[in-house]
């Protein structure tokens, strides 16, 4: 650091310029370095620094203002600090100017190092900042690229077993046909034998031998007819898939359950819905869902392809409680109601959530009216609590009764539970009612026409109907005309 300055050099120093004009003390190394403004004239750094909050700095000579901020750095007059050293370094001992010298240069390296060290933080946080929104980005490419490998997986692992499958259909094929010419040659033979036949007990055993193998051979190809299919036929079902014209053979393959629907969704990745046909000749598109296994022989079509064939669109509800079922609801839906619309929507899945594994929430009795109904349609917290609409503007009262119009209420009728919008996916089901007049208090939906046996049977079996549930779903594509 600087050292005093003797008395007799007062004159001489003050007449170098080595006090600062504002405060009148002494320029050092440490609180009150000269420092140079813009206009040229040098104060010390704790008198331009003191008011620097204020962003504007008058120069106390020439009264110029200068825009400064806690950022702006000025110039050390290092003439000023040269002049100032002259006057100090007088001691005899030849090391302490040295030592002063090193102990100034030690101050300002320090000083210099922090001021680097600020800058070095604040560069490291501006980068850590990029870094870590760089790593959040890499994590959510990283789950979504997880989610497709998963998806690509399951059809990598389905296209295993149907070469499983081939491999096993050559097989067995092979096998046929080695069996079929083994036959063909007992047929030939056994023409040759009896071609050869002398003897009427000769020619008798010949004749035998020939029906037998007629019989094996016949026998062989009935095997061939029922238990290889016709491959151009399967060919062209691949390519022109038409729901419309049923042939016998896609309808063998949706009584044995092995036709499927598929969609394939960004966020939901590809899902199935099977394609059934009942006794009744209807055929109906179940909920879309992630099975866990696809029969190898099955025939795969794209969704979009199997709703174009869509002329009519009740809905079923399959009930069941554990691994029991208790058969299906058919309902018939309103046709110009949005909430209508909504039901199927959450019968065919294709938005994501569906009514499938929704449990009864309740069984509501009133005495006063005398009619009971049952409560379904959570498919967010399963208790009453949740069903927040897929629709954004869901019409309740579509049909001609509406709000406070009263009147009888039909049995089976179903109905929105609420017009609340976080609980507008529920609906009840009246299953008992009189001739008395019912508040209608919420939208018309539809009727079941169907099934209604049902759910009095499942209400009646299970004596906590909260076990009751939604086992499958679905809506109706068209009904097969003979």
């Amino acid at each position: 650091m600087f050292t005093s300055i003797p008395p007799r050099e007062e004159q001489q120093r003050k007449m170098s310029g080595i006090d600062c004009k504002m405060c009148c003390n002494s320029y050092n190394a440490v609180e009150r370095r000269p420092l140079v403004l813009p206009c040229g004239h040098t104060f010390c750094s704790r008198c331009i620094c003191g008011p620097i909050k204020e962003e504007r700095f008058t120069c106390y000579t020439c009264h110029v203002e200068h825009t400064v901020s806690s950022n702006t750095k000025f110039p050390v007059n290092f003439e000023v600090e040269n002049i100032l050293r002259r006057f100090t370094m007088r001691d005899s001992n030849p090391f302490k100017g040295a030592t002063s010298k090193m102990s100034q240069s030690i101050e300002s390296a320090s000083l210099e190092m922090n001021r680097d060290r600020e800058a070095i933080e604040s560069t490291f946080q501006e980068a850590n900042s990029q870094l870590q929104y760089y790593k959040t980005r890499l994590e959510s490419w990283d789950e979504g690229c997880q989610r497709e490998l998963q998806e690509h997986m399951k059809f990598i692992d389905h296209t295993e077993k149907i070469l499983k499958w081939i491999t096993e259909e050559i097989f067995r094929v092979g096998g046929t046909l080695h069996e079929g010419k083994k036959k063909m040659q007992e047929v030939k033979d056994s023409q040759e034998n009896l071609e050869k036949a002398r003897g009427a007990h000769n020619l008798f055993e010949a004749f035998l031998k020939v029906y037998e193998c007629y019989d094996s051979f016949h026998s062989w190809v009935r095997h061939v007819e029922a238990s290889f299919p016709d491959m151009e036929r399967i060919q062209k079902f691949r390519q022109e898939i038409d729901l419309r014209d049923i042939s016998p053979f896609v309808e063998g393959m949706l009584r044995q359950g092995r036709m499927f629907a598929a969609q394939t969704d960004r966020d939901k990745g590809t899902r199935y819905a099977r394609i059934s046909l009942d006794e009744s000749d209807r055929l109906w598109l179940h909920v879309l869902g992630n099975p866990e296994e696809i029969p190898c022989d099955s025939f795969v079509v794209q969704y979009n392809e199997v709703t174009k064939v869509f002329i009519y669109d009740p809905c079923f509800l399959e009930l069941g409680e554990g691994e029991r079922s208790f058969g299906r609801l058919i309902l018939t839906l309103h046709p110009r109601s949005s909430a209508a619309m909504q039901f199927s929507m959450l019968c065919k899945g294709t938005q994501g959530p569906s009514y499938l594994n929704t449990n009864m929430i309740k069984l509501e009795n009133d005495e006063k009216y005398d009619f009971e109904c049952a409560y379904f349609g959570d498919y967010e917290n399963n208790n009453g609590s949740g069903g927040k609409a897929l629709l954004p503007h869901v019409n309740w009262e579509a049909d001609a009764i509406r709000k406070g119009n009263n009147g009888p209420c039909d049995l089976y009728r179903i109905r929105a539970t609420s017009q609340d919008a976080s609980k507008a996916t529920q609906f009840h089901i009246f299953t008992k009612t009189t001739t008395r007049v019912a508040p209608i208090s919420s939208g018309f939906l539809g009727r079941v026409v169907e099934g209604a046996h049902v759910l009095t049977e499942a209400i009646s079996q299970c004596p906590d109907v909260r076990r009751i549930y939604v086992k499958d779903c679905g809506v109706l594509i068209r009904k097969i005309v003979r």
